[in-house]
């Protein structure tokens, strides 16, 4: 609230004690100085409301500056992991060129081939054989489109072998004619947490160097 200062109220002549004072005289000096009370209320309030809009509009324009300080920040980083990205996909491809790799699918007999039903006492996977496997061809195997874990160990899902499933072939060791056996444990309980059926089919894709 504004503090408005007392304001001397003069009257020309002075009236003095035992005068007859003219009422209509005294009201017009009267509403002279309210005049000029409001008047000075009104100056002390628009000068507070200028102080204070001023100060506003300092603490929006540092909020603003400092935003804009954020997001050059954020824009940079996004920038470089940008180029990084760019970077390791132009690497990877690269790599990939140099080697000169080429995934070819066997369309011999090698691809959507029928399953078989298997249980721990037949885990023959499916009837056909591998076809036209290159000694430098690395397999892998897939059930209705899904990689399933082809091994030479106890904890694969699935090995070839060329003795009815008694032996695992080493994955190095793999070549034309080799059957495809689904693995079980010692507690007849399929490592891939499936047996197979007739409604599955299995692809198998050779990476050649």
């Amino acid at each position: 609230m504004p503090q408005i200062k007392s304001k001397q109220i003069i009257v020309s002549p002075p009236i003095l004690p035992g005068d007859i004072i003219n009422l209509e005289y005294l009201e017009s000096v009267l509403v002279v100085a309210d005049a000029q009370s409001l008047s000075i209320a009104i100056s002390i309030e628009t000068s507070n409301r200028y102080s204070i809009d001023n100060s506003l509009s300092s603490v929006i324009s540092s909020e603003t500056s400092s935003r804009i300080s954020k997001d050059t920040v954020l824009s940079s980083v996004i920038s470089v992991e940008s180029v990084n990205r760019i970077n390791y996909d132009n690497s990877l491809s690269t790599v990939i060129s140099n080697l000169n790799l080429t995934s070819k699918l066997n369309s011999v007999g090698n691809k959507n081939m029928v399953a078989r039903n298997t249980t721990s006492f037949d885990k023959l996977a499916c009837s056909i054989p591998l076809n036209n496997n290159l000694p430098t061809s690395s397999i892998m195997v897939f059930v209705n489109g899904i990689q399933v874990n082809l091994g030479d160990d106890l904890s694969c899902e699935c090995y070839f072998s060329n003795d009815s499933g008694v032996t695992k072939k080493l994955l190095n060791n793999i070549s034309s004619g080799d059957l495809l056996y689904w693995n079980y444990d010692t507690n007849g309980n399929p490592l891939a947490e499936y047996d197979l059926s007739t409604v599955d089919r299995i692809t198998f894709v050779h990476l050649s160097l």
